[in-house]
This record gives C-alpha cells, sequence and structure tokens, in this order.
C-alpha cells in the first residue's frame, strides 16, 4: 500500500470475509476482527488513509455500517483554511474549557508556532468558548506555565 504522506492510519478490507477495519500503517500486517485471517497491508488498497485514529474509527463504522455513500464518506477530511481553524477544530469536542484551551493553543503552536494573542484568542473563540472565557484562559495558562510570554502578547508552549 503506497500511503500518502503524514497518514499514519488507513481503513482496509478484508480480502476473505470484505469486513472493513481501521488499521496502523506502521505495522506490516493486520488481523482481520471477523475472520481472523492476516493479511499484509502492502496488498491491501486503502479505502481511507489519515493521520487521525479516531477519523478512522469513524471510517470504518461507517463502511461497516453498508453505508451506499461509503466512496465518499470514507475521503479524509478537507483540510481547514488555516491555523486557527484547524487548532479550533481539534478542541472542539473536548469538554473541560480549560482542556479544551490547552488542547487548542497546544495544536496552534504545532501547526504556527509562535502565537500572538489576538490568534489564540481567536481560536479559542472557534472551538467554542466565549471570549471573555477565552482571555481567563490565556491568563490562566500564563499563571500555570503552560505558555510562556517571549514577547509582549506572544506565546509559547512552556516545554
Amino acid at each position: 500500500m503506497t500511503s500518502t504522506a503524514g497518514a499514519l492510519f488507513a481503513v482496509v478490507a478484508c480480502p476473505g470475509c470484505k469486513a472493513p477495519w481501521a488499521v496502523e500503517l506502521r505495522n506490516a500486517t493486520s488481523t482481520c476482527p471477523r475472520c481472523r485471517s492476516t493479511v499484509e497491508l502492502a496488498a491491501r488498497k486503502p479505502l481511507w488513509e489519515g493521520d487521525d485514529a479516531r477519523d478512522a474509527q469513524a471510517a470504518a463504522a461507517q463502511a461497516r455500517q453498508g453505508d451506499r455513500t461509503v466512496s465518499v464518506l470514507l475521503q479524509p477530511q478537507p483540510r481547514h483554511d488555516s491555523p486557527v481553524d484547524a487548532a479550533a477544530a481539534k478542541g472542539r469536542t473536548i469538554i473541560n474549557k480549560s482542556a479544551r484551551a490547552e488542547e487548542v493553543a497546544r495544536w496552534l503552536e504545532r501547526l504556527s508556532g509562535p502565537m500572538p494573542h489576538r490568534q489564540l484568542a481567536d481560536a479559542l473563540v472557534r472551538s467554542g468558548i466565549y471570549l471573555e472565557r477565552a482571555e481567563a484562559e490565556i491568563t490562566r495558562m500564563l499563571a500555570m506555565d503552560f505558555l510562556m510570554e517571549p514577547k509582549s502578547r506572544t506565546y509559547r508552549l512552556v516545554a
């Protein structure tokens, strides 16, 4: 299987029972969870490839449900227009707002490096944290040494 750049996970179908399941691409083989046959991953064409385990599990579940539009649904999700959108999307599923703010900050720095205050606040708002709480979360992350401020109103994660 030729994986796309950065792909860590895929959904493949068993050649015997045709059951789809999510696999890690770092492995050479995988065992079908339905019929227990061992499958060489290099010999299987992936139905879906991506870098998120949860997306791979969701794609496999859609394929198992026999969805007629599975070929469309199993394609990787489109990329976000900006690092702010991508970081906000990563944090959107986390219920605890403090944990969400930390995850958004982690992803924003991973995607774009040092974060200007406005960019971090915008990402937090787009993740579903209202502006006043976003400002309070930035202050909290600075006080807890999760973030540092090497330049005025520009933040980095504390390693």
